[in-house]
């Protein structure tokens, strides 16, 4: 992971600098503080398909995209179970 902090990066943030405005260094977004940037980061890591649907395999980054995609492609499913 190119865009991990290093751990001298990380540790030399200060506590308001954790809570202002950080810019993604992959694309560029602006994000509110530090910890939704790190959050955000998720979605540039490639490698990182944590969730994977039962019924079709399409894998997801996060718990709450697969549940909504099974909610609204396999609604049938869900409700004959």
């Amino acid at each position: 992971m190119e865009w991990a902090l290093s751990p001298s990066e990380s540790s030399t943030q200060s506590g308001e600098e954790k809570f202002s405005a950080c810019a993604c260094p992959v694309c560029g977004k602006v994000l509110c503080n530090y910890f939704i940037m790190k959050r955000h980061m998720v979605l540039h890591d490639k490698d990182r398909t944590a969730y994977r649907c039962f019924f079709c395999k399409k894998a997801f980054k996060w718990k709450h995209g697969l549940m909504r995609h099974c909610r609204s492609a396999h609604s049938a499913h869900l409700r004959l179970a």
